[in-house]
């Protein structure tokens, strides 16, 4: 199934696919800016548009998953943390 990437095109990825089935709402989250910055720096890599190593990769999950549980998104946590340990 193809879900929406951040510009607007379809996506296969797992990560495009965490975010568009969470049942959390994003729209008021104080660090939504953040967290779009790095999914969309994974996408980018799962997708070949760039190369990141396995530590930015690992930080970036890190990253994505403390500000998950920092902004109380607890569905987009737990997926995030499930993909990242997959």
């Amino acid at each position: 199934m193809d879900y929406q990437d951040g510009n607007g095109t379809g996506c296969g990825c797992s990560l495009c696919e965490v975010f568009a089935i969470t049942v959390d709402d994003m729209s008021k989250s104080p660090n939504r800016v953040r967290l779009r910055a790095a999914k969309e720096e994974l996408h980018r890599a799962y997708t070949g548009q760039n190369v990141i190593t396995d530590e930015r990769e690992n930080g970036l999950f890190e990253a994505l998953v403390g500000l998950a549980k920092e902004d109380g998104l607890h569905d987009l946590r737990k997926m995030l943390q499930h993909l990242w340990e997959s």
